[in-house]
């Protein structure tokens, strides 16, 4: 008898071994497919931001593209547009000399001033005194 319930309990102690066993392997699958799927939702979701911004800047393009051709044929050619945009240039300009500063911050900086640009004639004449 005795050995008969040592037997009954070697059983059960095996089934429940294995059923703890199964348990995690059940958990660890659980697991594993859950990283999966969280791979997968960050892929798409990576792809469908890229997908987003590509489009975004598609239609930024058209958009410039469209405002430029309007305004060129506004002035009726793109050498009259170019004409137009130094004129505009040179109403905002504000008489000081542009400057590049070249460098990252981590080493010597150089700043270099930019040539002067030859004025016309007629500017040299409204900023020479009157006598």
């Amino acid at each position: 008898m005795k050995a008969k319930n040592d037997a009954v309990a070697a059983e059960n102690t095996a089934r429940i071994r294995e059923f703890e066993a199964k348990q995690v392997q059940i958990k660890a699958k659980g697991e594993a497919d859950a990283a999966i799927e969280q791979a997968r939702g960050r892929a798409e979701s990576t792809r469908l931001e890229a997908e987003a911004n590509k489009l975004k800047l598609v239609l930024q393009g058209e958009g410039e593209k469209a405002r430029l051709e309007a305004e060129i044929r506004a002035l009726g050619s793109p050498g009259t547009y170019i004409q137009y945009l130094h004129a505009r240039a040179q109403l905002n300009w504000n008489g000081q000399q542009p400057q590049i500063v070249a460098g990252n911050g981590a080493g010597a900086n150089f700043i270099l001033p930019l040539p002067t640009m030859n004025t016309p004639p007629s500017a040299e004449r409204s900023q020479s005194p009157q006598k």
